[in-house]
């Protein structure tokens, strides 16, 4: 994926992005290449071990710190409103 679509993606600050691939490339999570006048990112087999790695933290950390925490109402309410976020493209 080219840098300034992961940075659009992220809505991350551009000038920022760069500083944070260099230290996930040193931990050889991502490879960076120039390619037509921009740097286009790939994940590293490395990257992909950590992300699988750390989604079933992710996931009981977020129950337990989150949905847990929530009554049935609050759940749905919060369901309605990830899908609703998801699928508007004009942010309201």
């Amino acid at each position: 994926m080219r840098q300034n679509a992961i940075a659009a993606a992220l809505s991350r600050d551009r000038t920022r992005l760069p500083h944070q691939l260099t230290r996930m490339e040193k931990r050889a999570y991502v490879a960076r290449s120039k390619v037509e006048n921009e740097v286009e990112v790939s994940l590293r087999p490395e990257g992909r071990s950590t992300i699988d790695a750390s989604t079933p933290n992710l996931a009981d950390s977020t129950r337990r710190h989150l949905l847990d925490r929530l009554g049935p109402d609050d759940v749905k309410a919060l369901k309605d409103i990830a899908e609703r976020l998801l699928t508007r493209d004009d942010g309201r």
